[in-house]
């Protein structure tokens, strides 16, 4: 510091002198232990006086910031000092004084201010087989807003809530406040889903409902059986476990095809597949010469039935007339059965010098042909054809002129020759 007022002064002089301390100290004293300043005195001797300063206290206040508090610091100025112990606070770390902490008293002290980091906190999760459509966060600090955490999902199952940091019992809703701290973890829970599975079988059978735990093995029920169709297996297709939604399954059936066969003597004249309880198509009824179709021999359903049918045709035989001419009028008729040996009558009574040769008919007939017949009496006439044939069953015939008309002509093909003069066997014969 510095001190005014020294010099000359006369004896019983009045003197003042004022010490003015340097910045950041005041004044103690002067030597003659005087504490006055301006120290004025009467001047009586050569005096020698020096002003003794000491350094200003001063104080360095702190703020905390929401830490914990710290006390004021009060030393001398430039004293050297020692940093305090750092405050602490919940969910943060401590980064230090702002100002920075000086090394010395500072002139005037000073007011430092906290400053503080955020401390950073992991999130972690055990979905336990779900998921979330958008991830929940993977870490927060104390300064983080409310954080409620989105719930996962997972086929199959229903969320039965978060277990983890400081939860008693299983949540639904978890929600991490403003202000947390700690590192969290969190497990998710389930309740295993049951759903149900219909099947309808349609063979009037009552619908049976299977409900399971997802997952777990399905077994498909058998459908009792179903006249006339049979079993292709469930649209859509039973899978091997519990799906994870309610499903319905219908039975697929074939309807069965049946043989329906029609015969005729041993022999098929019909034979179609019909699918059960189909309207029967009976054919047309069979046609037999010689025969009249009467029936099938048994009762032919209007529906098919579960099985193969097979059907005979029913047949009686016809009955057909052997007509016999005599002199261009009918004389007598004879009924054969169809297929029966033809028995010819005897000759008829003719007039006197008639003679009867033969029946005569458009074909030698041993059976019975499915249609009437008509037998014409062939009698010769006194012109000499019988004489002419005698034991002979065949002639030579030739025209008047000699052209050959057949060497083996019978009774019956003569006198079937036009009307006129002819060679038989060498004899003159006049066909009427």
């Amino acid at each position: 510091g510095t001190v005014e007022g020294a010099g000359e002064y006369k004896e019983n002089a009045s003197a003042t002198l004022t010490a003015t301390p340097i910045e950041g100290y005041h004044f103690v004293k002067w030597s003659d232990e005087m504490t006055v300043n301006p120290y004025t005195f009467t001047v009586t001797a050569e005096l020698s006086l020096t002003a003794t300063f000491a350094p200003n206290q001063y104080t360095i206040t702190f703020d905390s910031k929401g830490g914990t508090p710290v006390a004021d610091l009060t030393t001398d100025y430039k004293a050297a000092i020692t940093a305090p112990a750092a405050p602490t606070r919940e969910g943060y770390t401590f980064a230090g004084w702002d100002p920075a902490f000086p090394e010395t008293m500072p002139l005037n002290g000073a007011a430092l201010t906290a400053t503080w980091t955020a401390i950073t906190y992991t999130l972690t999760y055990d979905l336990a087989g779900g998921s979330v459509a958008t991830a929940n966060p993977a870490s927060y600090t104390i300064e983080s807003e409310n954080i409620t955490l989105t719930n996962p999902t997972r086929v199959g199952y229903t969320f039965a809530g978060w277990i983890g940091t400081g939860l008693e019992e299983a949540a639904k809703s978890v929600t991490i406040a403003q202000g947390s701290t700690g590192n969290r973890s969190y497990t998710a829970t389930w309740t295993i889903n049951q759903y149900s599975m219909t099947f309808v079988f349609g063979n009037g059978q009552e619908n049976q409902v299977i409900t399971q735990d997802y997952g777990t093995t399905l077994t498909a029920p058998t459908p009792n059986e179903w006249t006339g169709h049979t079993f292709k297996g469930w649209n859509p297709e039973v899978p091997a476990t519990i799906p994870a939604e309610d499903k319905t399954f219908t039975a697929q059936w074939d309807v069965n095809k049946y043989k329906l066969t029609f015969m005729v003597d041993d022999q098929v004249y019909s034979q179609t597949d019909v699918e059960y309880d189909a309207a029967i198509v009976v054919p047309e009824n069979p046609t037999k010469e010689g025969y009249t179709f009467t029936s099938w021999d048994a009762a032919i359903p209007e529906k098919m039935p579960a099985e193969d049918l097979t059907f005979n045709a029913q047949f009686t035989i016809n009955q057909y007339y052997v007509i016999y001419i005599v002199k261009e009028q009918e004389w007598a008729r004879d009924q054969f059965n169809y297929g029966e040996t033809i028995v010819l009558r005897d000759a008829p009574t003719l007039e006197p010098g008639e003679i009867f040769v033969r029946w005569d008919s458009d074909e030698d007939y041993v059976t019975m042909p499915a249609h009437d017949i008509t037998y014409t009496a062939v009698i010769d006439l006194p012109n000499g054809i019988v004489q002419v044939f005698q034991d002979k069953e065949t002639a030579a015939v030739y025209t008047i002129t000699g052209v050959l008309i057949d060497k083996n002509m019978s009774v019956s093909e003569v006198m079937k020759l036009a009307k006129g003069l002819y060679i038989v066997n060498g004899h003159k014969i006049y066909i009427k």
